[in-house]
């Protein structure tokens, strides 16, 4: 079923998953892309977080993205892969600005998504990651994927284990009280 397999970097992603990974990122960026602070730093927390929480909550996560801990926070590896399937299929655009005098690369949706392979539980979560970081300011939204337990846990450009979301502390973790 898997037989299809794209590289990108380092990483590998099936085709099916690159379609679902693909909603996903229309999806988020059709909920946020209003918003003035809302650009690539942004959209890359909420995919974390989106990935990491539903991973805590039910042992997958929802787009099997391999993240990289970078300086800012943790950064999808496939995103680059995604976001040219989305604009050579006119489903967003990209454009350049400015929030608050710092440069900013943001993403606009030209169409609704179809969510076809989003299940209601996986949009749950993500709407919860939306709320959580979708007002945050770039900068707030780094600070904050700072004190993830599996961002402080790893090494400086190394693959975040998703199994490392168990040791959260209640700041971060999904698990609700």
């Amino acid at each position: 079923m898997y037989l299809l397999v794209i590289m990108s970097g380092d990483t590998l992603m099936n085709k099916p998953i690159i379609s679902k990974y693909s909603e996903l990122v229309q999806y988020i960026i059709a909920k946020v892309a209003a918003r003035p602070n809302f650009g690539k730093t942004l959209l890359w927390k909420i995919l974390y977080f989106s990935d990491f929480n539903f991973y805590e909550l039910h042992y997958k996560s929802i787009t099997s993205e391999v993240y990289r801990k970078i300086e800012h926070g943790p950064a999808p590896c496939n995103i680059d892969l995604i976001i040219k399937k989305l604009i050579k299929s006119k489903k967003i655009k990209k454009e350049n600005g400015e929030f608050f005098g710092r440069g900013q690369e943001r993403y606009l949706a030209l169409e609704d998504p179809i969510l076809k392979e989003l299940s209601a539980e996986e949009i749950k979560v993500v709407d919860k990651a939306i709320d959580l970081i979708g007002s945050m300011t770039a900068r707030a939204a780094s600070e904050y994927s700072h004190n993830d337990i599996p961002w402080k846990a790893t090494a400086n450009k190394d693959i975040i284990d998703y199994e490392l979301v168990f040791h959260r502390t209640p700041l971060t973790s999904a698990q609700e009280d």
